[in-house]
């Protein structure tokens, strides 16, 4: 099991519930997870005892994404672009996409080189269009925020409709999404319900297995500074 906070909070399972009445088969998935970061004290700076950085902090939680809204049994390509800091040689930013089977594909931006916090997410159907702006700590009561008049849910919509016909669905919670977390964990281990308790341990699994698969597409990758890496002025290519 694994301290994902947002699986654990109403939204995602009224989300995943609705799925198909609201945008058909998901076919597509976009995350985007950027904290402003700096500070090289910190474990995630450091690639010896934290090699994978940023994509191992933060592309966790958009493989968790594809395994709740999009479950695609296997992982038949990939492609990830990596940023590395030029002091630590840290992973600091990557972007990529990967094609499961049935034809779905998911794309994922994180790091921490943008300067706002941003944890978009959309889900596209054949019939419609999900989205959030908060998927990783909702802006209400997720872990670091605390803004009660914020209310969670995701966006709908379908067709050709503007800002104006967009639905927002609210999913209350009278409690925080970590703090189900730690309930929902504690009643499995009250209640010693193994076959619920291998529901969680798989889909941890499923998320490690497709960021691994990240990483090792991203040590593939030659390492450069910007001063090593050759300027290239495309007009003077043939």
């Amino acid at each position: 099991m694994d301290a994902t906070h947002f699986v654990h909070h109403p939204r995602t399972s009224a989300m995943r519930q609705r799925l198909a009445a609201l945008i058909g088969a998901p076919r597509s998935l976009h995350t985007m997870f950027y904290f402003p970061f700096s500070d090289r004290e910190n474990i995630r700076f450091d690639p010896i005892d934290e090699p994978m950085g940023a994509a191992g902090d933060m592309a966790w939680y958009s493989m968790r994404a594809v395994v709740e809204y999009l479950a695609p049994d296997a992982l038949e390509d990939i492609k990830v672009f990596a940023e590395w800091d030029p002091h630590s040689g840290a992973v600091i930013r990557a972007t990529g996409v990967l094609q499961f089977n049935a034809g779905k594909t998911a794309t994922f931006d994180v790091g921490y080189t943008a300067g706002a916090a941003v944890m978009e997410l959309t889900v596209a159907g054949t019939s419609g269009v999900l989205t959030q702006d908060d998927f990783v700590l909702d802006w209400q009561s997720g872990f670091g925020f605390d803004n009660p008049d914020i209310q969670t849910g995701f966006i709908h919509r379908s067709g050709l409709a503007t800002r104006n016909d967009f639905a927002f669905i609210e999913t209350p919670s009278e409690r925080s999404q970590h703090a189900l977390m730690i309930d929902n964990f504690a009643d499995l281990i009250r209640n010693g319900d193994a076959a619920e308790r291998e529901i969680w341990l798989s889909v941890t699994e499923k998320t490690q297995v497709f960021l691994d698969a990240i990483w090792q597409e991203i040590q593939t990758q030659t390492r450069a500074s910007p001063a090593m890496t050759p300027q290239v002025n495309m007009r003077e290519i043939p």
